[in-house]
């Protein structure tokens, strides 16, 4: 089942909850190639975890780093999609 992911602007710990995403600017690309990075607290456990750019725009699968949470999804238009939902698949 598909649930909304939360844009946030800021960090504001009192506001964070599972399935908030905030996305972080590269700074130089010296650190990152140019790309940006998102800190996102996994939907299903609430788990924090750094994705790529690329898992932002839904072109790689988020595996959660949870100990207990089996969660793997993309995001996709706001919301995330697990695999399981997809028929398996790993894109499209």
């Amino acid at each position: 089942m598909a649930s909304a992911v939360k844009l946030m602007d800021a960090w504001i710990p009192s506001l964070i909850e599972a399935g908030s995403l905030l996305v972080m600017n590269a700074t130089s690309d010296r650190d990152t190639g140019g790309m940006n990075c998102g800190i996102l607290h996994c939907p299903y456990c609430g788990q924090l975890a750094v994705i790529t750019e690329t898992q932002m725009q839904g072109q790689e699968m988020i595996t959660c780093g949870g100990q207990n949470c089996p969660a793997r999804f993309f995001l996709r238009d706001g919301q995330t999609v697990p695999i399981a939902a997809m028929g398996e698949e790993t894109k499209q």
